[in-house]
C-alpha cells in the first residue's frame, strides 16, 4: 500500500486518467502572455504559438500553493509527500517548491526534481506506482526513483533551437534538431530527414534490449492525427509498444515554437 502523496505541476494534462495517482495535488504555474495572465490549464497552445517566445512570461506556483498541496496530502493520511518539479530549464518550479520546504521544515516533505516534463514524469509516476508494490521504504523508493531520473530519455523534435537567427538557406532547408531537456537544453543530433530519426531512436531501442530491457515509447504530440501516423511508423520500425501520452506541455512553446512532437523512452525488466 502507498505511504506517500504526491504533488504535480501543471506541465502534465490534468484530464489524464492516473487511476493510482487520482488523489494527487496539482499546482499551476502560469503564462504572462504580454499584458494579460493565464493559468496554465486554461491556456490554449494556439495562444502560445501565434506570440514570440519573448512575449512569454513563464510565472511558476508560489511556495504558498506547494504549502497547500502538501497540507492537502498530509490530510490524506500520508506519511510523505513526493513533490515532483519539472525541468529547471523550463521554469522556476523547483526553487519555489523549494522555498516552500525551507517555510515548512518538515522532514516529510521531499522534493523529486524529475529534469524532465510531460511524459517523462508520467513515466516516473509509472515507476513511482511499480516500487510502491516492492518497497516497504519510502526513503528507498526515493533513492531507486532518483536513479531512475539520471538515466531516463525524454527527447524532443522541432524546427529551430531557441534563439536560433533565421536565414535564407536554413528557410528552404527542412533541417530538424533532436534536442533533451534535463537542466539545460542539449542539442542531441541534426537532420534533414525523418528516417535519419527514426534511425537514432532505433540504435536507442537496440542498445536497451541489448542489456535486457524492454523498451517502450511515450509519444507527446501537437497534432493528434500526425501522432497517430507516427505511432504506426515507430511501431512498424522498432517492434516496440508505441503509447500516444498526451498534448505536449504548454510552456514547451515558450522555449521551442517550431517543436513538432517528443517522446519518452519507457524501460521495463525482460
Amino acid at each position: 500500500m502507498r505511504t506517500f502523496g504526491v504533488v504535480l505541476d501543471s506541465y502534465l494534462h490534468l484530464e489524464l486518467n492516473r487511476e493510482n495517482f487520482k488523489d494527487a495535488a496539482i499546482v499551476s504555474l502560469s503564462f504572462m502572455l504580454r499584458d494579460h495572465e493565464v493559468i496554465d490549464a486554461k491556456t490554449n497552445p494556439k495562444d502560445l504559438l501565434e506570440l514570440k517566445p519573448n512575449e512569454i512570461q513563464v510565472i511558476p506556483p508560489k511556495p504558498e500553493s506547494f504549502i497547500a498541496a502538501y497540507e492537502n496530502q498530509k490530510n490524506l493520511g500520508y506519511k510523505d509527500v513526493f513533490v515532483l518539479t519539472s525541468s529547471r530549464y523550463l521554469s522556476e518550479t523547483f526553487n519555489q517548491a523549494n522555498l516552500a520546504k525551507v517555510i515548512l521544515n518538515k522532514d516529510d516533505y521531499h522534493i523529486i526534481d524529475t529534469k524532465t516534463f510531460g511524459s517523462g514524469i508520467e513515466e516516473i509516476l509509472y515507476q513511482l506506482d511499480i516500487l510502491s508494490r516492492l518497497e516497504t521504504s519510502n526513503l528507498s523508493i526515493l533513492t531507486k526513483i532518483k536513479d531512475f531520473i539520471d538515466q531516463e530519455l525524454t527527447i524532443l523534435f522541432t524546427k529551430s533551437l531557441p534563439n536560433e537567427k533565421s536565414n535564407l538557406i536554413k528557410n528552404l532547408l527542412p533541417l530538424s534538431y533532436v534536442v533533451s531537456i534535463k537542466d539545460d537544453l542539449e542539442m542531441i543530433k541534426n537532420t534533414f530527414t525523418k528516417n535519419k530519426i527514426f534511425e537514432y531512436l532505433k540504435t536507442l531501442i537496440d542498445n536497451q534490449i541489448k542489456i535486457g530491457l524492454k523498451p517502450y515509447i511515450r509519444l507527446m504530440y501537437q497534432n493528434y492525427k500526425e501522432a497517430k501516423i507516427l505511432q504506426q511508423e515507430l511501431y512498424t520500425l522498432l517492434n516496440i509498444n508505441v503509447y500516444i501520452d498526451s498534448p505536449l506541455p504548454n510552456l514547451i512553446y515558450s522555449k521551442l515554437p517550431k517543436v513538432e512532437f517528443g517522446l519518452t523512452l519507457g524501460r521495463g525488466l525482460e
